[in-house]
């Protein structure tokens, strides 16, 4: 019984109290302090977005100090954090009022395509032709998250050099940026001799 009180509590107290949404493309490509500050810039701009304030422009004002307190990222953190997005354009930043203070805009158009996010259904990412497949803005963005998850070497003989994703399973077809564990990532020699001993 007392078991059961605790799981409860911590249900409640830990999992179901104020927390982030840490997109799992957003943590593989940036890591988890740029993740943990978008997702909560995130969460304010929809506050904003709902409660029709945000500016004509479409920017939201939030204290870096707020910021901090909320997520834990220091000023030099968010800093860097700010700077690697914009020059992304994931963010726009403009300085405004007195005393100046940063007002952020979220770019969906760069996100969506940062992120190999089409006007392409799942649906047909998971049946269009193999080779149309892997010409998509999507397979290039699975491409490069994979490549980056393996820091760029081969995952077998650990050799960088001409590097190729290769599917162990294709279950999850269009949504490989979930599951990464999906493609291992081979150099050319490993690529054939692999091939060579599957048959395919």
């Amino acid at each position: 019984m007392e078991d059961q009180e605790q799981l409860d509590l911590m249900i409640k107290k830990v999992f179901v109290a104020p927390h982030f949404r840490v997109n799992k493309q957003i943590l593989n490509y940036y890591g988890l302090d740029t993740a943990i500050w978008i997702a909560d810039i995130f969460s304010r701009w929809m506050y904003f977005l709902n409660k029709n304030k945000l500016d004509k422009q479409g920017f939201f004002f939030i204290s870096q100090k707020e910021i901090r307190e909320s997520t834990g990222l220091n000023f030099n953190k968010q800093t860097n954090i700010i700077k690697i997005l914009k020059a992304d354009k994931i963010i726009e930043v403009k300085r405004k009022s007195l005393p100046s203070k940063n007002w952020y805009k979220i770019n969906a158009v760069k996100t969506n395509k940062l992120f190999g996010i089409e006007n392409i259904s799942l649906q047909k990412l998971k049946t269009m032709p193999y080779k149309e497949y892997l010409q998509t803005n999507h397979w290039k963005k699975v491409r490069k998250l994979v490549f980056k998850k393996t820091k760029y070497k081969c995952e077998l003989c650990r050799e960088k050099g001409e590097l190729h994703p290769h599917h162990k399973t294709y279950k999850h077809r269009g949504e490989e940026h979930l599951y990464l564990d999906d493609i291992i990532v081979l150099c050319k020699k490993d690529h054939e001799k692999f091939h060579d001993i599957k048959g395919d």
